[in-house]
């Protein structure tokens, strides 16, 4: 199989995971868009019949961003996460009654053009995505008021009910991670990114360097800016 070109761009990097995505929702067997089929559970651990659902059956959830008609798509700040939080019933692929999940089948399977219902989920990635662009704000000596565009990135999209239950994943598939979130991510920063947080990846805990470091720490460097 053909490898898939790195994407250079933000717009070459959201236009690869609506690809991505559609074949994932069209998932029979084997890989798709290069990515293995990864093993494990992914529904939240007080969610009994969830919980033991496999990770594949998860609305993955590779980035996070507030697209709109009324704003250009720039960016102030680039934070990334290891990987989505456990799966909820909203975000299984199998029930029919979820509102996520019939808006990203109403769109296509677009990931981007079912993002903003994502957003809008009770216990969804909102409060995440609010907080980064409070601390953008912070960091940017910004209002309140004050509009910041931010783009969150998981190192791989999938729910798992604990970090450490993807660390292998992540290990084993490192080039993956490196060619479609490490690279596009540092050209998007060095390029796209205007002000003081261009050039610069936020992250955020021991953890996510413990990841880091496992897979190699030329990675490290690349998301320090050093390297």
């Amino acid at each position: 199989m053909k490898k898939t070109p790195t994407p250079r761009t933000f717009n070459e990097y959201v236009q690869y995971w609506e690809k991505w995505h559609k074949q994932w929702w069209a998932y029979k067997s084997g890989s798709f868009m290069e990515w293995p089929k990864p093993n494990g559970n992914g529904g939240h651990k007080d969610l009994l019949r969830l919980h033991s659902s496999p990770i594949i059956d998860f609305y993955p959830e590779p980035y996070y961003y507030r697209f709109s008609n009324n704003i250009p798509n720039t960016i102030d700040a680039i934070f990334i996460n290891i990987n989505p939080a456990a799966g909820g019933p909203t975000q299984f692929k199998l029930n029919s009654t979820s509102p996520l999940i019939s808006s990203y089948c109403a769109n296509g399977n677009s990931y981007q053009k079912s993002l903003t219902d994502l957003l809008n989920l009770k216990g969804g990635p909102n409060s995440f995505l609010n907080h980064r662009e409070k601390r953008t704000r912070e960091l940017l000596e910004k209002n309140s008021a004050d509009n910041v565009q931010v783009l969150c990135v998981d190192l791989v999209p999938w729910h798992t009910a604990n970090q450490t239950d993807i660390h292998q994943y992540i290990i084993d598939n490192s080039s993956l991670i490196m060619d479609y979130v490490i690279k596009p991510l540092t050209r998007i920063s060095n390029n796209e990114v205007s002000g003081p947080l261009a050039k610069k990846i936020l992250i955020r805990g021991t953890s996510f360097r413990n990841v880091i470091n496992a897979i190699g720490l030329k990675i490290l460097h690349l998301l320090l800016g050093i390297g």
